[in-house]
Parts: C-alpha cells; structure tokens; sequence
C-alpha cells in the first residue's frame, strides 16, 4: 500500500518544480510544509508557469489576527510560502499584514480596494471560480460578481468588470469553477449557485481571453447543476473533465466532458465511478493524461454498502479520458479533518501535484507534494454506478409518503370528543425533525400548520413540512436541499436562491405568517433574502412567498422593512393581509417601530406589494426575538405581548387597526406572561400562551381573557422545552392548539393539542389568578429563556387522564 510520508524524511530530497528525477517517491503524498498561518479556506491554488510559483488568494476565516498578505506564493525550489507584495511596497508592507474587521467568506458582491496606491480585491473565498490564463499570462478570477485577474510577475491586480457590470455571468455566483481552454483561447464557467433566478444556476459561459468578453453558451445539453466540482483540462485529449458535485439535495457520481473542439458537453458512462461526493480535489496529470482525485465528502460510509466501507476522504482515484476508465488507487491521502478542506494542482508537463490543506476554525495550512506513477497499486474499492446520486437526507420525500393512508374520518371524529383544557399528544406514523429557532405558521384554509426553517447550530434543510391536522400526518414538498459547504451549520447564509428555486434557510422566529387574503405564506426574514441587484447596483431585501395548494416558492417581492436577527420583524396574520411590526432600518427598536401591510389583490402576483402603515403618536413597544404580536378579531386590534426593557415585566400593548395608536394596557393584568409564541382562540375570546414567566416557572401555559382584561394560569401538564424551538398555532376548522414541541434540540417534533373551554375552567380555578412573580425572583432575559428550561423538564410529564 503507498503510504503517506513525513516532511523530515524527504524534504531535503524534494528541489525543483517538475524535477522527478530529485528524490520525490512515487504515489505517496510528502508532506514539505507546515504552518499555522497563511491558509485560505476553500480558494483554489493555481500554477503560474511565468513566475514558477503557486498563487493563492483568499480569505482567513473566525476572528484571530490576520499574520500574512492575503496573496501568498509557493516557491516550489524552496518548498515555502511567501507572501507576495508587489515590489514597490515589499518593504512597508512586510510584518504589516491588512486585518479585517470580520469573516468575508464567500462575498457575493466584491470590491476593490486602495493601499498605498495599489489597487487589490477584498479578500474573500474563490473556490474554484479562477484558473491560469495562458494566452495573457495571469490568474483569471470570477468572484464576488466581478471578474479580475493577477500578475504572478508584478504581482499586481488589474479590475476587467467590477460587480454592476452587465456584460458578465449573473451575480451571487458560489461554489462554481473556471478552466482554461488553449484551443478556443476561452476560459470556461461551469457550475455553483446562489444566483438570482428561479433555477439559482449560471449555467455554462465562455470568457474569449483575446477580447475579454463573456457570453453565455448556447448548449442542448449540459451537466446537472452542481457545486463544489472542479473542471480540469487535459491537454493529451483535449477534454475539460467534471466528476461530481453537490447538487444541493443530493451529492453527485457523474463524470462528464467538454469536448474543447466540438464545443459542447457529453456525459461519460465509465464501467465504475467514484461513489458520489463533493469538495473534492481534482487536477490533471499532464504527462500521462490522466486525472487525479484525491479525497471528497458527502456521504456517510454507513450509507455506501459493505464492499465499500472506505471513508471518501480516504480515497484517491484516477480516471483517464482516452479509455474512459475510472481506478481506485492504494494509495493514502493525507488526513483531513471535517472542518478542513484540501485543493490540489498540477505543474505542467508533468505527473507531479501540490495537495494543500486548509482549515475552517483557524490559519493553519499543511502542503504536501506527489508524484503519479502508472504502477500505483490499485485499491480493493467497489465503486459506484457512474451517474449515480445519493440524497443528503434518508428523510427523502418518498420516506415521507410510505405511510398508510390516514383515516381521516376516524381522526375527525376523535379531534371532536377531544377532552377540553389538556395537552393531548398525538402519534403520527413519522415526524418531522424540528426547524431550530423558529415558530411555525398554520394555513387557516386547510387546517394545515406548515414549519420551514432552521439555523446555523441546527437542521439546514430547505423542505417545507407540512402537519396536517385531521389526518395526523406530516409531509414534505419535497426532499430537502441543505446549504453546500463551507456554510454547512455557520450562521452566514448564501444569497439568491438553491437551485429549486427556494431560500435558504434561516432562524425563523416570528417572522413568517400565512395570508388568508392572498393564500400565500409570507417569509420575511428567509436565509439569504437580502442580496445584491446588479440591475440596481444596490442590495435589496426580500420577501419570500409560499403556495401551499402547489407546494412551491413564489417570486420573491421587494421589501422595504429590514431583518433582524435578534431584534426581528414579527409577522401577524389579519383578515387585511399580512401586518408586520419592524423597527426602521438603520435604527433601534424602542423608538423606531414601523409597521407594514402586504397589500394587492388575490390571484394577481404582479399586484402584491408592501404598504406602510401610518402610526399615530409616538409610543412603541420595546421588541425582541422572544416575543410575539397576535390579533383580537372581535376587537380588529394587534394585541404585542411586550415585556419592560429594564426590569422584564410583561407587558401588553394594543393596537388598533382602526385608530393606528399604540397604548398601553391599563392597568398591566398580573400574572401576565411575555412569549413568543401565543394565538388568539376566536370562539374562547381569550388568548393562549406558551412559556414561563420567569425562571423556575412550573406554569407553562396561560390565558389572557381579553373582554376582562386579566390572565389566568392553566396548571395542567404542560411539555417543556426552550420556547424558541417550539410552535404553538391554532387550527380554526377543528377548534383545537396545535403544539408542535420537540424533546431536544433537532429532536423529532411531537404534535400536542388543546381545546381551550373557559366556562370548564370554572369558579374556584379561575379566581386563583396568578399574581406574577415576586420582585425577588429572576426575570427571563432575551436568552434565559432558553437556558432556564434546556436543563431540565425535557420530557414531558406523563398527563392526567383526568379532564380538568
């Protein structure tokens, strides 16, 4: 088996670039260099043959002092990275590297900047959206929406098409790759996403290097979109070569070639393939003509069958064009962590590559060296089917819809003899895994609560779920697309969209609503909805709408209100349309509150537009993330359960939609509770809310009696869990609160619900009002909400059988 060889045995026998004959072994990876700075995640190294170095460019990720240049040359003779400053301001910049105020991975929209006269690009991940230009002798680069290239020589950056110019493939590009093509003198664009159009692909593009113009390709056919895949050119055969990739809902085994002289692409069908994966490394091997590919991830090896139980990330194969013909070799790659990622390149003429490794959490890079020999051992791996896939998810909506059908009669009239005033849980044949921080909504229509979202520390997929009430089942729209790497569970979002024409996913919090009027879901803070327009040369927020008849994304609309993170926009459902509550742009919370409509007319999509709200005086509630804005339909008035910035104490506040003021409640009930997640119960009157009032609460739900003005407490059994990751909702067809509550954090959610009887609530319990907590006890802050409750009372006590 080739192994994988220590720096200290062979760094003195490795010399010069394409020297074979210097001491490098054969088929094993030799590590020549280490360092705990200079590594730029998930940006291709490519070979410039004019200064005889290595060039990367890109960015340092997490927050640590920034130690290096952010264009650094490998020195093949020396086998050390440099930093590579141009010559006139090598000696000013030396020990003076630029830092930056924060993370810029995977910047859709770049810049330029000036230091000391010389013009440079913001730094930020390229993948492999660059290639060695050999008709002009530079680094050509596609990143950021903007297209610019790099002198090894001078070492200098030269802008060809800055980010609003229209002549270019479309903005927002992530994830996509270059290759350069010596027969036509162009350089190819294929692959990533996250652009702004309903299949969120660029498709295939072609740069002319003689004239430096884009155009896009007019093709019959083309591969699949795809992410994370670089293409390779290899002379011998004149063929680009793609294998594989992430396809956003699944990872990829098929192996395709542009034909440089027919110009266009044809799918390859190998005896075998590598099992379906991404981000793996790929070069060409010049001398022999074939393609090296080193590593890869996607798929778990539980997943990959008996025969084939050797991790992806273990794996080196090659393929060669002329004989269509992928082998696995017994060779070992050198490690690699989940949080690392490895680029590999060639040095032309020959079969020796540079095999770098970087890493996510820190600056630390690891550079290895190897040589190809035809004699490689072959490995004992059985491969896959070629063109093959394999889902990102076992939860596939197949999985979802091999149920039995559900006997809706049976449940209907079981929903009708439901015992008033208890938690009631309901078993459905599978669940649904929870969508981490947010809230859910319900469509009023079909008595249908619908739950998307997620977060950075938690589930990623783009599914829609759907729990349908009187049939105690949860579907999904479809299988679910989940955030290609390096974003995977950071809390950055790409923009534009995934190539289903959905948005990625996000906290929800409170801010999405369906709309009776109109019969949309409204999203208005979904991943990545705030992008930026070329058209308009501005980034522009917005609003996400749902068909829940066809189960599919709408066009997005333009919004005018921003996002918010911790101090979100909170989204209402009323018979006018979706009402949101939002603090202005560029502003705080306590003084700033706007509120907006989305207005238009039923069925006419073109028509559907936000519209301000004029609100009379100038009080506003205090707004964070863990409250919530319910609507009093008898009284047509927004009912915001508030609390007091400074001591925590609930408070209510009410508007009315007539008179457009905000006021106080008066007096301030007692025993009151502030929550984000609470619905108005119409035939009860009343409003239910889910959630301690303070830390150590043992009562977890409550009812504010609005013709009374005063809260009761309900002292049933109650599932707890750390309210943002729960939903309450309420179905109005069957009369009954749907409580979707996961156990755990990502834990499957488990349906309960409640029909709310007041007059049951009688005498004695309804005159024992709860007084609120002591001046003594704790008030739940902004995150103690969660951190009180995660600790204990997971699982739910076991419910009475008795009705209260």
């Amino acid at each position: 088996m080739g192994s994988l060889l220590a720096a200290g045995m062979v760094l003195s026998a490795v010399s010069a670039a394409g020297d074979q004959d210097a001491g490098l072994p054969a088929n094993a990876f030799v590590e020549v260099c280490r360092s705990e700075t200079g590594g730029h995640f998930f940006s291709q190294v490519i070979y410039a043959p004019s200064a005889g170095v290595f060039v990367s460019w890109g960015t340092q990720t997490h927050h640590h002092p920034i130690r290096t240049h952010e264009t650094r040359h490998f020195v093949p003779g020396e086998n050390r990275w440099v930093d590579a400053f141009p010559e006139a301001v090598a000696e000013a910049w030396a020990g003076h590297p630029k830092q930056w105020p924060g993370w810029n991975i995977c910047a859709p929209a770049g810049s330029f900047y000036q230091r000391d006269g010389i013009a440079m690009p913001r730094p930020t991940s390229s993948f492999y959206q660059v290639c060695w230009d050999d008709h002009n002798g530079r680094v050509l680069f596609y990143v950021g929406s903007m297209t610019f290239s790099y002198d090894p020589v001078s070492r200098l950056w030269e802008l060809i098409y800055d980010k609003d110019e229209q002549c270019q493939p479309p903005a927002l590009l992530l994830w996509g790759s270059l290759c350069y093509d010596p027969v036509n003198k162009q350089v190819l664009l294929f692959g990533g996403g996250g652009v702004d159009r309903p299949d969120g692909r660029p498709h295939t593009w072609a740069l002319d290097v003689t004239t430096d113009r884009w155009r896009p390709l007019e093709l019959e056919i083309e591969p699949a979109a795809r992410c994370n895949s670089r293409m390779v050119y290899v002379r011998r055969h004149e063929l680009i070569v793609l294998f594989g990739g992430d396809g956003q809902d699944r990872a990829l085994a098929d192996t395709w070639v542009f034909d440089v002289r027919r110009r266009r692409w044809r799918q390859c069908r190998p005896p075998r393939s590598p099992h379906a994966r991404h981000c793996h490394a790929m070069v060409a091997l010049d001398q022999s003509g074939k393609v090296l590919l080193v590593g890869g991830r996607a798929v778990e090896p539980s997943r990959m069958g008996e025969s084939n139980r050797r991790d992806l990330s273990d794996q080196v194969w090659v393929y060669d064009p002329g004989d269509d013909r992928w082998t696995p070799l017994d060779i070992k790659p050198p490690e690699i962590a989940p949080h690392q990622w490895y680029c590999a390149e060639g040095i032309p003429g020959t079969d020796e590559i540079l095999l770098v490794v970087t890493s996510k959490y820190d600056h630390s890079q690891i550079t290895y060296r190897f040589r190809y020999d035809r004699a490689a051992p072959v490995a004992d791996i059985e491969g896959a089917a070629p063109g093959t896939f394999a889902y990102k998810t076992t939860r596939t909506k197949a999985w979802y819809e091999d149920v039995p059908p559900p006997d809706r009669q049976a449940h209907r009239e079981w929903l009708a003899e439901l015992p008033p005033n208890r938690w009631i849980e309901v078993h459905p044949p599978k669940s649904t895994v929870g969508r981490t921080w947010g809230t859910a909504l319900f469509d009023t229509d079909r008595g249908i609560a619908m739950k998307w979202g997620g977060g950075h520390s938690g589930y990623q997929g783009t599914d829609m779920a759907f729990y349908d009430v009187e049939a105690n089942l949860f579907t999904i729209d479809r299988t679910a697309a989940f955030t290609p790497e390096p974003f995977d569970r950071w809390g950055r979002r790409p923009c534009g969209r995934t190539f289903f024409n959905q948005p990625w996913t996000r906290h929800m919090r409170h801010t999405c609503a369906y709309d009776a009027r109109l019969g949309v879901a409204v999203f208005t803070d979904a991943g990545g909805s705030e992008w930026y327009d070329r058209t308009q040369n501005a980034v522009v927020k917005h609003t996400w709408l749902y068909d829940p008849v066809r189960r599919r994304w709408l066009e997005p609309i333009r919004q005018p209100f921003p996002g918010g993170g911790s101090v979100s926009p909170i989204a209402v459902p009323t018979p006018q349309g979706v009402v949101v509550y939002q603090h202005a742009p560029g502003r705080t919370w306590e003084d700033s509150g706007m509120m907006y409509r989305l207005a238009g007319q039923p069925g006419r999509p073109e028509t559907w537009r936000w519209e301000t709200i004029d609100i009379v005086g100038t009080d506003r509630p205090y707004q964070r993330e863990h409250m919530t804005i319910v609507y009093d339909a008898k009284r047509d008035r927004l009912v915001f359960l508030s609390r007091e910035r400074q001591s925590g104490e609930p408070r209510l506040w009410f508007f009315s939609m007539s008179e457009r003021r905000w006021i106080q409640a008066s007096p301030q009930p007692a025993g009151g509770v502030s929550t984000r997640e609470a619905v108005y119960v119409p035939d009860q009157d009343a409003i239910l809310a889910y959630g301690p009032a303070y830390d150590g609460d043992q009562i977890w739900t409550r009812v504010y009696l609005c013709p009374t003005n005063r809260w009761i407490p309900l002292s049933i059994e109650t599932p707890q869990f750390t309210v943002h990751e729960v939903a309450l909702e309420y179905d109005p067809i069957h009369k009954v609160a749907v409580l979707l509550w996961p156990p755990r954090f990502e834990a499957d959610l488990r349906p309960h619900l409640l029909r709310l009887d007041v007059e049951r609530w009688a005498g004695a319990q309804m005159d024992r009002s709860d007084d609120g907590p002591s001046r003594g006890r704790a008030r739940i802050g902004q995150r103690g909400l969660g951190a009180s409750t995660r600790s204990r009372n997971t699982v739910p006590r076991r419910i009475s059988s008795a009705a209260a």
